[in-house]
């Protein structure tokens, strides 16, 4: 037994055997001395490089993980990406990741089942324009989901007043993993006009090197084909289709 504990039991048993309240004061006090010994021993023995066991575990542990600088490193990110999360939840960042991580766990999807997104990952939300299986666009109203597929159901309400059968399109029982095509900007006058200026490979395949590797294409055929394109396109916006 250490000699602070010896102190402390003296303390225990002068505290339980005394009859009179100054016994009882005295031995309090030995125990706050027996405190106080440890105390002013721990601080000695950090002073002098001496750990606790509990010390070297943790220091041990920092080193495992990198050091103190990577530690403070990714500490820094995962609270920035607590502080996006919050904000783009509408949380108080004050409030705490517990709240944060709780309105997730209402969000997620069911294992095996993905929401809805486009080709370049990003989600579909409602009101975004989408592509049907036709080809026609529409509004994404709503989505439904089973457990094989989902589908989107909206409107194409341009240019066709109210809401109504004729107007209604969808993208139904698409796989998980499906992407969805977003529908290409309108055409004008301006675009094509600079799209006439633009080299053959550049017009179809969005390659600034003419004929790229790999392209099996003759440039002599893609230019006729350029060419009717741009008829094509300058029919449809002077409505001579």
């Amino acid at each position: 037994m250490k000699g602070v504990d010896r102190l402390r039991e003296l303390a225990r048993e002068q505290e339980e055997h005394s009859w009179s309240s100054v016994g009882k004061v005295r031995a309090r006090m030995m125990a706050r001395i027996a405190d106080q010994i440890e105390r002013e021993h721990a601080a000695d023995c950090f002073k002098m490089g001496e750990r606790s066991a509990e010390d070297a575990e943790a220091i041990a542990w920092v080193r495992r993980h990198g050091g103190v600088e990577a530690l403070c490193r990714d500490f820094q990110d995962a609270d920035n990406r607590c502080a996006e999360l919050c904000s783009a939840l509408g949380i108080d960042l004050e409030t705490g990741w517990a709240d944060a991580m709780a309105v997730m766990r209402l969000r997620l999807m069911p294992e095996g089942m993905e929401w809805p997104r486009f080709e370049d990952g990003g989600p579909v939300r409602p009101g975004d324009k989408l592509l049907d299986k036709d080809g026609d666009w529409f509004e994404a109203v709503s989505f439904a989901f089973t457990c094989d597929w989902w589908s989107i159901r909206g409107y194409q309400t341009e240019g066709f007043g109210d809401l109504s059968d004729n107007t209604r399109r969808s993208l139904e029982g698409m796989a998980y993993g499906t992407r969805v095509k977003r529908p290409a900007p309108k055409d004008s006058w301006e675009r094509l006009e600079k799209d006439a200026e633009k080299h053959v490979c550049k017009y179809f395949c969005h390659s600034d090197q003419p004929q790229p590797p790999g392209c099996g294409h003759d440039v002599r055929s893609c230019r006729f084909d350029m060419q009717k394109d741009l008829v094509r396109r300058a029919k449809a916006l002077a409505g001579d289709a």
